[in-house]
């Protein structure tokens, strides 16, 4: 469906600290399917890019993109704008 409710986003968004690293790659796969531009689901997905795991780090990065690419939102913070651009070019 592509959608997550307000009451629900704050559970996801823990999901993200999961000691399970399975678990934290699956809350990736699903930001990479949701159309939502939440600046707390913005903000997990950059704490991702440095996980220990380089497929959680990959998906990650795409759940940015499509994030992105979906809303066009701007970053307006110099720090996230380099965050995703040293992802981009350490992880790519």
């Amino acid at each position: 469906m592509g959608l997550i409710t307000k009451t629900t986003l704050p559970d996801f968004i823990e999901s993200f600290a999961d000691p399970y690293a399975a678990v934290r790659l699956q809350a990736c796969k699903v930001a990479c399917k949701l159309k939502s531009d939440d600046r707390d689901l913005i903000g997990a997905l950059l704490d991702s890019f440095s996980d220990s795991s380089w497929q959680i780090r990959a998906f990650a990065i795409k759940g940015m993109t499509h994030i992105l690419m979906r809303s066009c939102w701007p970053f307006k913070e110099s720090n996230s704008k380099s965050k995703v651009k040293l992802a981009l070019v350490y992880d790519a």
